[in-house]
């Protein structure tokens, strides 16, 4: 007798008794909660909380929990739980669920907590849902092996009682309908057996509306003839080796020679075909013809999560050559990639560090190669995730990838019309350039069928290879899942079936095998596929949780049924028929224990961790992963898929979490930014419509300002700055508000030097230079030097150079290329009014060197082509100021950059300086038919156009451009403009002027300049 004074009887309609036997009331959370804790174990508060109440917010929650827990010990007994941090039961406790295992006593009859509902319980009620239906298979597998001992003791009778049972339990089990068909057959009752057959096609017509399998068919038949073999007992006979790896492969030597001429050419090979068709056997039995080498494999789930495919190839590579003399910086590098490696990398904020990355890659992969590396495969492409593709097309690009003479050889496989645009377009690229041999692997034709069934110890009619190769298609998959069910179906019956024993589909073919594994060899299989790439049986047991050796022994009979191998499914099909056969609450279920599972660890993949909550139903809790997959994209110079997390983030925390929306449609808005992304203008717009904080409405006009910076237009610029800062003034002091009021006295700033207001550019600029020390912004700091070159170019150029170097450090200490040649553009402007042509040569070639690794920036491009042109300018090759011209206008449009409205002008002085003075006059009209011109670039407009009237001897013309210039240049001061306005006015005097040319010499001489300046061309 049990010693405990209190029991919960939990199957069937649930009752809690005390003492004496009697039941006493119980509410549904509390019964719900005993068996919780029965089943799982001791349980944190928080997850009990979240279950029980899952509408209210965690504080409230816990606090209702905390009420429940004292409502159980004041109204039933203390003892019933103990209450920690870990809710767990108490030892006063006894239940009819305690003592069950899976494999051991029978499950009590009756549904779980039979009765109750937990609608407004959604994750309680799909966990119950899931354990019912873990339970019933228990008690199916219990009844199937009872009765199997029944049979195989002579006790047909009490075997037919427990089919019964079984059949009660499930009425659409064909299993349990052929066992029950067979025992009235053995007992001496074929009417019986033929009836319960009958009964069997009335059951699945009506309730799936589908006729009975082929093997049941087949057994009436046999019963119907008197002919069921007498030891017909089920067996669990293994399916012979041949079947699961045939000992030689037929139907392929086209294939193969071609194969060979690609080989020996350098060439690398690309196999495709149909799921199933037998690509990878074909490239390994090929490698291993070959002297052997190295699989890697793409694995479903691995697209979307960032380097994933390149974590587990490069941990395969170093594990294959542990003794690789990596370079400290090398091992940094890979330690993005393999955390066990020590390394703490900063994040990839530019181009240039993610070269840097892939170098690493490049010299890990080269040195492998080296040490005997000669011959890889790479199966399952369509896979990958496409920052490792990228990745890997630069490592063997970097390696003579297809070229006669690389010292390795590669295969890659993929599914037929499976891969992504991007890898679409690389397969393209390579096959049409020489460097790949694509090649298809098709269906097996009758000879090839004939041939392969000869290896897999079948009996053969003459009639079942043309069978198998018209159900099949001639798919080796499905011919070698056939092949098996056959097997199993002869395990049965004693004899092969007249009808083969199973659909057309590999999908049906693969869950009719599924259907005969034990419950917890079946749930192990579920998980794992629920898990996708990467998982092992540590993983397996904890998303169960269950215990690991109970684990290790399921997997055991997976492996015996062909169903895994080793810790990877058999075939990626297998995985996908698995998945597809879950029920969706038990998928669900799945999917939120993977996601807690691996949430808990130190290296989870955000993005992975994401996807599961996602599938669990659970967009509240996937949130903060998929903004933190954003900014891990970002970190990884992959801004596309970090605007993409950033709006998915933005989405699932809109009906929880407002102010976390609005982070992520921020960070969203500052990616397209940066991007010159055309959905930039939604993204500020989206901002607007659902900012409510005076920091949000600041932010909001912070990226409209970002949205019109390029355009140089003060009546666009001026109004987002100063609406941000006046909302600013509300908002709380503190990080995020500086670096929003960082960004718009940036744009304060902008205003000023556009309007030559050069002593308001500097104290703005100063205030930048505090914020960033206050935010302990390193950006800030190195653009508000940036901005001081700018502001000191047009009235002490000399000291600008120094800012403007500063500044590129900073941007280059911070990783930001942009920025850098952002900088660098602007220090080759003022080195040429200088006259330092090779300096400003050199800071050209640097800026194209940093925007030249980024995606497409076109504002900073266009900027650096004017820098480019005015180097070419200075050093007389006017060609090349031509040619530079004619790529801004075919590469760059006015939405660009509104400094393109200036390039005119610029062409205008490569043909003045050619002699071609019409040409230069009508190019300069160009600027002057309406469309956009930046205002703080007209003084050298019409300096530039009197210096062609001038040219032209037209001095009268020339004065209403001189007027003009020195108007503006009044307003808006600039050292060597007003130079060169001097020596223009010096010339409409035919050299008369000392005056003019007396106050130009001392321009110079005071900023340093010397005669021969841009300006002064």
């Amino acid at each position: 007798m049990n010693s405990a004074p209190w029991q919960l009887l939990a199957f069937g309609k649930p009752r809690l008794l005390d003492p004496t036997g009697q039941a006493v009331r119980c509410e549904a959370r509390t019964l719900a909660l005993l068996v919780y804790l029965t089943l799982e174990g001791p349980t944190s508060r928080s997850r009990l909380a979240g279950l029980l109440w899952p509408d209210t917010p965690e504080a409230a929650a816990r606090n209702n929990l905390v009420h429940l827990l004292r409502r159980i010990g004041k109204s039933h007994d203390p003892g019933l739980v103990q209450a920690g941090e870990a809710v767990a039961l108490g030892p006063a406790l006894a239940l009819d669920l305690q003592g069950w295992e899976e494999g051991g006593a029978d499950v009590p009859s009756g549904p779980l907590l039979d009765g109750l509902g937990f609608d407004e319980q959604p994750d309680l009620a799909e966990w119950l849902l899931a354990w019912r239906e873990r339970l019933d298979l228990a008690r199916a597998g219990h009844l199937a092996r009872r009765a199997t001992e029944a049979e195989e003791a002579g006790a047909l009778d009490g075997a037919l009682d427990l089919t019964r049972r079984l059949l009660d339990l499930d009425p659409l089990s064909e299993d349990a309908w052929r066992r029950l068909m067979r025992l009235h057959y053995l007992a001496g009752d074929r009417p019986a057996a033929l009836k319960a057959y009958h009964r069997c096609q009335e059951v699945l017509s009506r309730e799936l509306g589908v006729t009975p399998l082929p093997e049941t068919r087949e057994l009436a038949s046999l019963i119907d003839r008197g002919s069921v073999a007498p030891s017909a007992a089920p067996a669990a006979a293994r399916i012979p080796l041949a079947v699961r790896r045939p000992p030689v492969l037929v139907g392929r030597a086209d294939v193969w020679a071609r194969m060979a001429a690609a080989w020996e050419r350098g060439q690398g090979i690309i196999l495709t075909g149909e799921p199933g068709a037998g690509k990878t056997r074909l490239a390994l039995d090929f490698l291993a013809a070959h002297g052997g080498g190295m699989r890697f494999e793409g694995r479903p789930g691995d697209a979307g999560l960032l380097y994933a495919t390149h974590a587990r190839t490069y941990g395969q590579v170093l594990a294959a050559y542990p003794d690789l003399p990596l370079a400290p910086w090398i091992r940094e590098e890979l330690s993005r990639l393999l955390p066990g490696l020590g390394g703490t990398p900063e994040p990839i904020v530019s181009e240039e560090q993610k070269l840097r990355f892939w170098r690493a890659k490049v010299e890990v992969l080269g040195a492998a190669v080296q040490r005997g590396l000669r011959h890889m495969v790479f199966d399952d492409v369509q896979f990958m995730d496409e920052a490792s593709v990228e990745a890997g097309g630069f490592v063997f690009a970097q390696l003579g990838w297809g070229q006669p003479d690389a010292p390795y050889r590669t295969i890659h496989i993929f599914r037929k019309g499976e891969l992504s645009p991007l890898l679409t377009g690389m397969l393209q690229a390579l096959v049409s350039g020489g460097l790949v041999e694509l090649i298809e692997v098709g269906p097996l034709g009758e000879e090839d069928v004939q041939g392969l069934l000869e290896q897999l110890e079948l009996p053969l009619d003459a009639q079942l290879p043309e069978r198998l190769r018209r159900f099949t298609g001639g798919n080796p998959l499905l011919l070698l899942e056939t092949v098996r069910s056959l097997h199993e179906a002869q395990a049965q019956t004693g004899t092969l079936p007249e009808a083969l024993p199973l659909p057309e589909k590999a999908g049906a073919v693969i869950s009719g095998r599924l259907g005969r594994l034990s419950a917890p060899a079946l749930q192990a299989a579920r998980a794992a596929a629920i898990l996708g790439s990467d998982f092992d049986l540590e993983l397996v047991a904890e998303t169960l949780r269950a215990p690991l050796l109970d684990v290790a022994a399921a997997w055991e009979e997976l492996e015996t049924a062909q169903i895994v191998v080793g810790e990877r499914f058999e075939h990626d099909l297998v995985a996908e028929a698995l998945r597809q056969e879950i029920p969706e609450g038990v998928r669900r279920l799945l999917h939120r224990a993977a996601a807690r599972v691996m949430g808990g660890s130190e290296r989870a993949a955000p993005a992975r961790v994401a996807g599961h909550w996602l599938a669990g139903g659970d967009a509240a809790q996937a949130a903060p992963w998929l903004l933190q997959a954003g900014q891990a994209a970002w970190h990884a110079a992959r801004q596309v898929e970090a605007a993409q997390y950033f709006a998915q983030a933005a989405e699932h925390f809109g009906p929880v979490d407002e102010r976390a929306a609005f982070g992520a449609l921020a960070l969203r808005a500052e990616v397209l930014a940066n991007m010159d992304d055309p959905g930039h203008a939604d993204a500020v717009r989206a901002l607007h419509d659902r900012a409510v904080t005076p920091l949000e409405r600041a932010t909001a006009f912070m990226q409209t300002y970002r949205a019109v910076e390029s355009t140089i237009d003060v009546e666009q610029i001026e109004p987002a700055v100063q609406a941000g800062l006046s909302a600013l003034r509300a908002a709380e002091p503190g990080r995020e508000t500086w670096l929003v009021e960082a960004q718009l006295t940036e744009g304060l700033a902008l205003v000023a030097y556009i309007r030559g207001h050069h002593a308001e550019v500097r104290d703005h600029l100063r205030r930048l230079a505090d914020l960033g020390e206050r935010a302990a912004s390193l950006e800030w700091q190195a653009k508000a030097q940036e901005g001081l070159g700018l502001a000191l170019s047009a009235a002490s150029p000399r000291e600008a150079t120094a800012h403007l170097e500063r500044a590129e450090a900073l941007h280059l200490r911070r990783g930001d290329l942009l920025r850098a040649g952002s900088s660098l553009a602007k220090l080759a402007r003022v080195q040429c009014e200088l006259g330092e042509v090779g300096s400003a040569q050199a800071s050209v070639a640097r800026g194209e060197q940093h925007l030249g690794r980024l995606d497409a920036n076109h504002g900073e491009r266009v900027a650096l082509l004017f820098s480019q042109i005015m180097v070419a300018h200075l050093s007389g090759d006017l060609d090349l100021a031509a040619r530079l011209h004619a790529h801004a206008h075919r590469t760059h449009s006015p939405d660009h950059s509104a400094l393109l409205g200036f390039f005119p002008v610029l062409q205008a002085r490569t043909l003045r300086l050619g002699g071609q003075l019409e040409g230069a006059l009508a190019e300069l009209a160009l600027t002057r038919d309406g469309r956009a011109f930046p205002a703080h670039l007209l003084a050298l407009r019409a300096l530039e156009e009197a210096a062609i009237l001038l040219a032209l001897k037209r001095r009268e013309d020339a004065q209403a451009p001189l007027d003009e210039a020195e108007a503006l240049l009044q307003a808006a001061p600039n050292v060597a403009w007003q130079a060169r306005l001097h020596d223009l006015r010096a010339e409409q005097e035919a050299g008369d002027d000392l005056a003019h040319q007396l106050a130009a010499q001392q321009v110079r001489e005071q900023h340093g300049l010397p005669p021969g300046h841009w300006s002064a061309l």
